[in-house]
């Protein structure tokens, strides 16, 4: 199971160093998919790896393993904890934060928290795809075959659009003037954003937020995370803390004291 990015997130982050034996790799989106998927990505354990703590940041993955076959795996509100099978190649793709729903097909709401196989959102051509996938002679192979079916013939609608504000805002943005600026009232943005990506507007800059705060805890002074809260737009250190270990299970200092 992956999730995500060299946004400190994801399954490439190592959070242990007995997870040092997972070799991760990521690979370019081509310049058609550039503005809806962050990368495509590989993973191979060299070991099995119980327990292996993914964090929020926004994103859906579609993701291949030999064992479980091709899952969407929905944007999460909290940590998630899998195993890796030793020797098993991972392909998937991340998407960014709120830019799925049109090339995953099912509403954020259904899978948000969720592993679905994608045969049951992608019927006949979901089910071809993992065989396609168990054919493949390497990881290259399998995300050249993941690439290609990633269609979506819909433009950007509103709550991409925001999305992306929000993320380049860091999630430090008011819902209500999301709201104001789209024309709409603050209750039609909150349903078109459970539709979309099965987070309120509120609940997804908190989590964009909590992701940005991940790499300042490489550089801030250990045990100090004022700065680092208030950069990130937290009304104070206990703030930020609480969301921190709500997000992610551990303290900020308990994450910074990890090796990476």
């Amino acid at each position: 199971m992956a999730h995500h990015a060299s946004q400190i997130g994801g399954i490439g982050e190592r959070l242990s160093s007995r997870y040092m034996s997972a070799p991760y790799h990521e690979h370019g989106a081509p310049e058609r998919l550039r503005p809806y998927v962050e990368c495509f990505w590989s993973l191979e354990p060299g070991q099995t790896l119980p327990d292996y703590p993914v964090l929020p940041d926004g994103c859906v993955d579609i993701v291949y393993s030999p064992s479980a076959g091709p899952q969407i795996v929905g944007t999460m509100t909290s940590v998630q904890r899998f195993t890796l099978a030793a020797g098993q190649i991972q392909i998937g793709v991340r998407f960014r934060p709120g830019m799925a729903r049109e090339f995953v097909g099912a509403p954020g709401r259904e899978t948000t928290d969720r592993l679905l196989p994608l045969e049951d959102v992608w019927g006949r051509k979901g089910r071809e795809l993992g065989a396609r996938f168990g054919e493949a002679k390497s990881a290259e192979q399998g995300i050249a075959l993941l690439e290609t079916n990633l269609v979506s013939e819909s433009d950007s609608n509103i709550v991409q659009k925001m999305s992306a504000y929000i993320v380049d805002r860091s999630g430090q943005v008011r819902v209500d003037d999301l709201a104001f600026d789209a024309a709409m009232s603050a209750r039609q943005l909150r349903r078109l954003f459970l539709e979309e990506m099965g987070l309120t507007p509120k609940h997804f800059c908190r989590v964009i937020r909590f992701r940005h705060s991940l790499p300042r805890l490489r550089t801030a002074k250990r045990g100090d995370w004022t700065q680092v809260a208030l950069d990130c737009g937290y009304y104070d250190q206990a703030h930020f803390i609480n969301e921190f270990r709500e997000f992610s299970g551990y303290t900020p200092g308990e994450f910074a004291a990890l090796p990476r």
